[in-house]
């Protein structure tokens, strides 16, 4: 009996040391798994690609505009101071662009306030030209030369009174141009008529916008004494001073009423 009660005893005690052991294998294996933590993972941030910013564009001012073509007019000149009645004078007259674009000016000539010519002159921009023409004296005495703003004179001399009392001759209007600067009668055949803006303009032996006519110039004045058609398609005498008119034809300037002769 007290074998059997001894080996339940050992038996027991046995048992006790398993399970003491069991909870002591369970209580490591959780402290150990507690203690071994899996490695942490470490994120490293990848930066922001940097973006350059574009260069900001270059801007091209664009230059000025030219300045507009503007002109002067200045050393006007009348060579010689002094001729005789019927002659010519030289004119010059200096036109500058003072603008930096080419452009075109108008140079009026004027006699005695008189209408006369005009020039067209085209000149680049920066640079000068100068004009020459040529004006015959038509009025004895003092003679104001206007050309645009600019102004001088000149003098036109009288002739010595004429002592011959004969009829002068008659020359055709064809051989008038061979006598510029004379007082001559003329005749011919009146084609047409034409207004200058100044007077009136009779065509003889051509029309008168024609450089080869003899231009019968007459004031309005003194059409106005006359018949309303001025003698076109009659044949007249007319006596004047001769001159070379703007279109280098010869015109006679005719100063009364009396000066025209129908030719029947």
């Amino acid at each position: 009996m007290k074998r059997i009660t001894l080996v339940i005893s050992s038996l027991v005690l046995i048992l006790v040391l398993v399970l003491s052991l069991g909870l002591t294998a369970c209580s490591s294996t959780e402290k150990t798994a507690a203690t071994t933590a899996a490695p942490a993972t470490t994120t490293t941030a990848t930066p922001a690609p940097t973006t350059s910013a574009a260069p900001a564009p270059k801007t091209t001012t664009p230059p000025p505009p030219a300045k507009p073509a503007a002109f002067t007019l200045s050393n006007l000149s009348i060579v010689p101071a002094e001729i005789d009645l019927g002659g010519q004078v030289t004119v010059t007259v200096l036109v500058k662009n003072t603008g930096e674009s080419k452009g075109s000016y108008e140079v009026n000539y004027k006699v005695n306030n008189e209408f006369l010519q005009y020039k067209t002159v085209t000149i680049d921009g920066g640079t000068q030209q100068t004009l020459t023409v040529t004006i015959i004296g038509k009025k004895a005495g003092t003679n104001t030369l206007n050309v645009n703003d600019l102004s001088d004179t000149f003098t036109v001399k009288a002739p010595p009174p004429s002592t011959d009392t004969t009829t002068p001759a008659v020359i055709p209007w064809q051989e008038a141009k061979n006598h510029i600067g004379e007082t001559i009668t003329v005749e011919g055949p009146i084609i047409d008529k034409f207004d200058i803006g100044t007077a009136m303009l009779l065509g003889m032996g051509k029309s008168a916008t024609d450089s080869g006519t003899v231009g019968i110039e007459i004031s309005y004045s003194l059409a106005s004494e006359l018949p309303a058609d001025l003698f076109v398609g009659l044949t007249i005498k007319a006596t004047g001073l001769t001159y070379i008119n703007p279109l280098g034809g010869c015109s006679l300037k005719v100063n009364a009423a009396s000066d025209i002769e129908v030719v029947e």
